[in-house]
Protein backbone atom coordinates (compact mmCIF):
# COMPACT_ATOMS: atom_id res chain seq x y z
CA UNK A 1 0.00 0.00 0.00
CA UNK A 2 2.92 2.52 0.98
CA UNK A 3 3.98 4.38 -2.07
CA UNK A 4 2.20 1.99 -4.23
CA UNK A 5 -1.69 3.10 -4.14
CA UNK A 6 -0.22 6.53 -0.89
CA UNK A 7 2.53 8.73 -0.16
CA UNK A 8 3.54 7.27 3.15
CA UNK A 9 7.42 8.16 2.47
CA UNK A 10 6.55 11.81 2.20
CA UNK A 11 4.42 11.56 5.54
CA UNK A 12 7.50 10.15 7.46
CA UNK A 13 9.69 12.39 5.82
CA UNK A 14 8.17 15.68 6.28
CA UNK A 15 7.72 14.18 10.29
CA UNK A 16 11.40 13.96 10.37
CA UNK A 17 12.40 17.01 8.95
CA UNK A 18 9.91 18.82 11.43
CA UNK A 19 11.12 16.94 14.26
CA UNK A 20 14.87 18.60 13.24
CA UNK A 21 13.43 22.03 12.67
CA UNK A 22 12.37 21.70 16.29
CA UNK A 23 15.60 20.13 17.43
CA UNK A 24 18.22 22.45 15.19
CA UNK A 25 15.92 25.63 16.96
CA UNK A 26 17.16 24.46 20.33
CA UNK A 27 20.09 24.62 19.61
CA UNK A 28 20.59 27.44 17.23
CA UNK A 29 18.94 30.61 17.32
CA UNK A 30 20.24 32.07 14.12
CA UNK A 31 22.00 29.13 11.87
CA UNK A 32 22.15 28.97 8.27
CA UNK A 33 19.70 27.26 6.13
CA UNK A 34 22.50 24.86 5.06
CA UNK A 35 23.36 23.29 8.11
CA UNK A 36 19.52 23.01 8.67
CA UNK A 37 19.48 20.53 5.52
CA UNK A 38 22.49 19.09 6.16
CA UNK A 39 21.21 18.15 9.31
CA UNK A 40 17.99 16.74 7.76
CA UNK A 41 19.97 14.70 5.71
CA UNK A 42 21.71 13.24 8.84
CA UNK A 43 18.22 12.22 10.27
CA UNK A 44 16.91 10.53 7.12
CA UNK A 45 20.74 9.09 7.37
CA UNK A 46 20.27 7.56 11.19
CA UNK A 47 16.93 6.10 10.21
CA UNK A 48 17.86 4.31 7.44
CA UNK A 49 20.80 3.12 9.35
CA UNK A 50 18.97 1.52 12.28
CA UNK A 51 16.51 0.19 9.92
CA UNK A 52 17.45 -0.60 6.22
CA UNK A 53 13.88 -1.91 5.63
CA UNK A 54 11.52 1.49 5.56
CA UNK A 55 11.33 2.23 9.10
CA UNK A 56 7.82 1.58 10.12
CA UNK A 57 8.94 1.10 14.07
CA UNK A 58 7.69 3.64 15.88
CA UNK A 59 11.07 3.25 18.03
CA UNK A 60 13.03 3.84 15.44
CA UNK A 61 11.73 7.08 14.50
CA UNK A 62 12.02 7.77 18.50
CA UNK A 63 15.54 6.62 18.59
CA UNK A 64 16.45 8.65 15.32
CA UNK A 65 14.86 11.66 16.87
CA UNK A 66 17.17 10.41 20.34
CA UNK A 67 20.05 10.00 18.11
CA UNK A 68 19.72 13.30 16.19
CA UNK A 69 19.26 15.34 19.48
CA UNK A 70 22.41 13.50 21.22
CA UNK A 71 24.03 14.52 17.93
CA UNK A 72 23.58 18.42 18.47
CA UNK A 73 24.38 18.16 22.48
CA UNK A 74 20.47 18.08 23.64
CA UNK A 75 19.36 16.02 26.69
CA UNK A 76 16.77 13.55 26.18
CA UNK A 77 14.90 15.54 28.57
CA UNK A 78 15.09 18.70 26.65
CA UNK A 79 11.21 19.88 25.67
CA UNK A 80 12.28 19.80 22.02
CA UNK A 81 13.74 16.27 22.21
CA UNK A 82 9.99 15.76 23.41
CA UNK A 83 8.35 18.16 21.29
CA UNK A 84 10.28 16.59 18.09
CA UNK A 85 9.17 12.79 19.76
CA UNK A 86 5.50 13.54 19.93
CA UNK A 87 5.88 14.84 16.15
CA UNK A 88 7.54 12.10 14.34
CA UNK A 89 4.69 9.47 16.81
CA UNK A 90 2.14 11.06 14.80
CA UNK A 91 2.97 9.94 11.58
CA UNK A 92 1.18 7.00 12.72
CA UNK A 93 -1.89 8.67 14.50
CA UNK A 94 -2.87 11.83 12.80
CA UNK A 95 -1.10 12.52 9.28
CA UNK A 96 -2.86 11.38 6.62
CA UNK A 97 -1.05 10.36 3.42
CA UNK A 98 -1.55 11.34 -0.10
CA UNK A 99 -3.69 8.92 -2.21
CA UNK A 100 -2.39 8.56 -5.61
CA UNK A 101 -4.36 9.83 -8.28
CA UNK A 102 -5.95 6.54 -10.11
CA UNK A 103 -5.17 3.88 -6.84
CA UNK A 104 -9.08 3.31 -6.10
CA UNK A 105 -9.73 2.79 -9.78
CA UNK A 106 -6.76 0.37 -10.19
CA UNK A 107 -8.08 -1.66 -7.41
CA UNK A 108 -11.28 -1.83 -8.43
CA UNK A 109 -10.66 -2.90 -11.62
CA UNK A 110 -8.28 -5.90 -9.99
CA UNK A 111 -11.84 -6.77 -8.00
CA UNK A 112 -13.62 -6.80 -11.07
CA UNK A 113 -11.74 -9.87 -12.57
CA UNK A 114 -13.49 -11.69 -10.09
CA UNK A 115 -9.87 -12.35 -8.03
CA UNK A 116 -9.30 -11.75 -4.91
CA UNK A 117 -7.18 -8.39 -4.27
CA UNK A 118 -5.12 -8.99 -1.31
CA UNK A 119 -3.16 -6.02 0.58
CA UNK A 120 -0.24 -7.26 2.20
CA UNK A 121 1.66 -4.33 3.67
CA UNK A 122 4.91 -4.23 6.37
CA UNK A 123 2.99 -2.33 9.18
CA UNK A 124 1.37 -2.03 12.18
CA UNK A 125 -2.43 -3.25 12.10
CA UNK A 126 -3.37 0.03 13.79
CA UNK A 127 -1.71 2.19 11.22
CA UNK A 128 -2.79 0.49 8.12
CA UNK A 129 -6.35 0.62 9.31
CA UNK A 130 -5.87 4.20 10.04
CA UNK A 131 -4.30 4.99 6.43
CA UNK A 132 -7.51 2.80 4.51
CA UNK A 133 -9.97 5.10 6.48
CA UNK A 134 -7.85 8.06 5.96
CA UNK A 135 -7.58 7.50 2.32
CA UNK A 136 -10.83 5.46 1.76
CA UNK A 137 -9.69 1.69 1.33
CA UNK A 138 -11.92 0.36 3.18
CA UNK A 139 -13.58 -2.51 2.22
CA UNK A 140 -11.30 -2.36 -1.14
CA UNK A 141 -9.00 -5.83 -0.79
CA UNK A 142 -10.57 -9.22 -0.16
CA UNK A 143 -8.03 -9.67 3.17
CA UNK A 144 -5.39 -6.85 4.33
CA UNK A 145 -2.05 -8.87 5.75
CA UNK A 146 0.11 -7.30 7.83
CA UNK A 147 3.67 -7.80 7.81
CA UNK A 148 5.59 -8.13 10.91
CA UNK A 149 7.90 -4.69 11.13
CA UNK A 150 10.71 -6.55 13.32
CA UNK A 151 10.94 -8.63 10.45
CA UNK A 152 12.12 -8.22 6.54
CA UNK A 153 9.40 -8.52 3.86
CA UNK A 154 11.69 -10.54 2.07
CA UNK A 155 11.91 -13.36 4.80
CA UNK A 156 8.03 -13.09 5.42
CA UNK A 157 7.15 -14.41 2.03
CA UNK A 158 8.70 -17.61 2.39
CA UNK A 159 5.63 -18.14 4.44
CA UNK A 160 2.93 -16.27 2.45
CA UNK A 161 1.94 -18.31 -0.48
CA UNK A 162 0.56 -21.00 2.07
CA UNK A 163 -0.75 -18.56 3.96
CA UNK A 164 -3.12 -17.46 0.78
CA UNK A 165 -3.57 -20.57 0.48
CA UNK A 166 -2.75 -20.51 -3.35
CA UNK A 167 -0.06 -21.46 -5.98
CA UNK A 168 2.58 -19.33 -5.89
CA UNK A 169 2.08 -18.90 -9.88
CA UNK A 170 -1.23 -17.15 -9.23
CA UNK A 171 0.17 -14.35 -7.24
CA UNK A 172 0.66 -10.88 -9.07
CA UNK A 173 2.80 -8.80 -6.66
CA UNK A 174 2.87 -4.75 -6.81
CA UNK A 175 4.81 -2.43 -4.84
CA UNK A 176 7.99 0.02 -4.44
CA UNK A 177 10.36 -2.04 -2.98
CA UNK A 178 12.22 -4.18 -5.95
CA UNK A 179 14.14 -6.08 -3.13
CA UNK A 180 10.91 -6.72 -0.51
CA UNK A 181 8.07 -6.26 -3.05
CA UNK A 182 9.26 -7.79 -6.32
CA UNK A 183 12.37 -10.04 -6.19
CA UNK A 184 10.93 -11.99 -3.03
CA UNK A 185 7.89 -13.53 -4.59
CA UNK A 186 8.93 -13.63 -7.70
CA UNK A 187 11.57 -16.37 -6.36
CA UNK A 188 8.41 -17.76 -4.55
CA UNK A 189 6.77 -18.32 -8.01
CA UNK A 190 4.60 -15.00 -8.25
Amino acid sequence: MDDTFIGARAVYDAALFESAEILHRARFSEQSYKDLTEFKSLLNEIIHSLRPEFAVDPAILDATVYIAAKNLGLDYRDISVQQAITRVQQVQTVDTPKLFSGAIETIDLFNRTGLPTVLLTHGRREWTQFKQVKCGLVGKFARVICLDIYRSKSEQWEEKPAELNTDPSNILSIGDNLHGDIIPPVSKGA
